[in-house]
């Protein structure tokens, strides 16, 4: 059983054992990673707008445990090649970031190959990993549900059956689901540079480092 499976099993058996909890339902609260599908997550209408913690860790959120709070996990790999073409492709609004990738690591082979460098174009995309995101001072996990970035609709669904505050109403993702391996091209090379740098994600939801593969 994975780190996700076994979290929604403990959750779902503190709902059972804490019955009060059963009436006192609490608003969501998306923690979002770069690249877990936080867009489709808000444009679902689960999260009002001034619940959206933007990219702040679960532990920089005032008053988190006031709300659901869920998450997705993504495979390294794929994560930061996506995060990659995020910035290369303009959808924000950093035309400095991106003009300084397309001038000088245009494509992802270059970009990782110089990673010490390359990975300062943004903290939360390219430096905070995931474990960080979830995880208080002590290494704690204090986000509710953590949930397989590549099982989103499943998860998004589950996280509304064990928080169940809008009364039956379901809200659905605007995406259809992912594949389950990253569709990348990655060298041996690449994939050790990233395997470092991403190394405590790799170890805490045991992804392998052969999944590039």
């Amino acid at each position: 059983m994975g780190l996700f499976d076994q979290n929604c099993k403990k959750h779902e058996l503190s709902l059972i054992a804490n019955r009060e909890y059963l009436h006192t339902f609490k608003p969501f609260m998306y923690v979002h990673i770069p690249k877990t599908a936080g867009t489709s997550i808000l444009r679902s209408g689960l999260i009002s707008i001034g619940d959206w913690a933007d990219h702040k860790i679960a532990k920089d959120i005032k008053n988190i445990s006031k709300y659901y709070s869920f998450t997705f996990i993504r495979n390294p790999y794929d994560k930061v090649y996506s995060s990659y073409n995020y910035y290369l492709s303009g959808k924000h609004s950093e035309e400095e970031k991106r003009s300084y990738l397309r001038d000088n690591f245009p494509t992802f082979e270059e970009f990782i190959l110089n990673y010490d460098t390359s990975k300062h174009v943004n903290n939360y995309h390219f430096n905070t990993t995931q474990k960080q995101y979830i995880t208080n001072s002590k290494g704690d996990v204090i986000v509710d549900y953590v949930g397989d970035f590549y099982n989103v609709n499943k998860g998004f669904k589950k996280v509304q059956e064990l928080n169940p505050i809008n009364y039956g109403q379901v809200f659905n993702l605007p995406i259809e689901n992912k594949t389950n391996k990253p569709i990348i091209n990655v060298t041996d090379e690449m994939a050790n540079i990233i395997y470092n740098h991403w190394r405590e994600d790799f170890d805490f939801f045991n992804f392998s480092k052969n999944s590039y593969k």
